[in-house]
């Protein structure tokens, strides 16, 4: 779950522990960044893209209106490549300022990649 007061902060959704806890991470130090690996992030405002064309598998494309920033503000893109498939594979992490333009993006791709719109 997204705190909307600080992008920085999200809970865990750790299902051996109740209530949530919030974590900040610019408070977390190195060596209690191993404890991240045995919790689950939920920000709500991060997507993530499977199956994108090595054509247009470009961090400056991908923000353009043309694109996926037409949904929003994208504070942050990654696109990653994997080559275990033939063709290779991308795949790119789009932080966006909200819940609401994340969820937008969301509901666009679906729309798109079930009616072909």
């Amino acid at each position: 779950m997204q705190n909307s007061d600080n992008s920085d902060e999200c809970y865990s959704d750790d299902q051996q522990e109740s209530p949530r806890f919030l974590y900040n991470f610019k408070e977390i130090n190195l060596q209690n960044k191993t404890l991240l690996a045995e919790i689950r992030i939920i920000c709500k405002n991060l997507i993530y893209v499977i199956g994108l064309a090595p054509s247009i598998a470009k961090e400056d494309l991908l923000k353009k209106p043309e694109y996926f920033g037409q949904y929003g503000q994208i504070q942050k893109l990654i696109v990653i490549q994997s080559n275990t498939f033939n063709p290779p594979s991308h795949a790119a992490y789009i932080t966006y300022r909200n819940e609401q333009e994340a969820s937008l993006a969301i509901l666009v791709i679906i729309i798109f990649k079930i009616y072909g719109v």
